[in-house]
């Protein structure tokens, strides 16, 4: 228990350490809505929930931290928006592997920027579930692009298993729009291809 005290210690003085000399950085690239501190604040916490961030590179967690506060997306799991992912990789050109962090925009992340170009009147995604497509409270067309998503009090089955697809729309301030459909098939196809498939 101790040594796993001594551990955690260690851990966290190198994360203070890290983002005390980060915090000039991140302070000239956030935007007005965070500050250097919160940041800080969101990065410490993560770090608690996920101790391999501690063993991560300085390089890569300096980089995935200041993508974070360029883009103004906080790093926090929860939220959904940002994530700060530790992995195991092989360094390149050697056969020794290195902990290293690997930023992830999630979807929500990626609606905020859509949001904060200016250019996106209405954005929303989600996922249908089996019982809805067979009720008919779905339905989409491709030319022009609509989909009609309805809430049904019928009992759905909202169990991960019975999702049948997902998709994302988006309404352009000119009134152009746009829309993105994925079968099951093709989001687990995408996931199986992605390093970050298991997340």
């Amino acid at each position: 228990m101790t040594n796993e005290k001594s551990t955690a210690l260690v851990a966290r003085t190198k994360m203070e350490s890290f983002l005390a000399t980060m915090k000039p950085r991140i302070a000239k690239v956030l935007p007005k809505h965070l500050t250097p501190e919160r940041m800080g604040q969101i990065v410490m916490v993560e770090a608690s929930r996920n101790p391999k961030l501690a063993e991560c590179t300085v390089p890569s967690l300096a980089a995935a931290v200041m993508l974070a506060s360029e883009l103004g997306l906080e790093p926090s799991g929860p939220l959904g928006k940002f994530y700060l992912i530790p992995r195991n990789l092989k360094v390149k050109g050697t056969n020794r592997k290195e902990m290293t962090c690997t930023p992830l925009i999630g979807y929500k992340g990626l609606a905020q920027l859509a949001r904060n170009s200016g250019e996106i009147a209405r954005l929303n995604a989600s996922v249908v579930f089996k019982d809805e497509i067979d009720s008919g409270a779905f339905t989409a067309t491709i030319e022009p692009p609509d989909i009609l998503h309805k809430f049904t009090p019928v009992p759905i089955n909202r169990h991960p298993d019975e999702i049948a697809l997902a998709y994302a729309t988006a309404e352009m301030k000119d009134g152009s729009k746009a829309q993105v459909i994925l079968t099951r098939s093709e989001v687990e196809d995408r996931r199986s291809r992605s390093s970050s498939g298991d997340f």
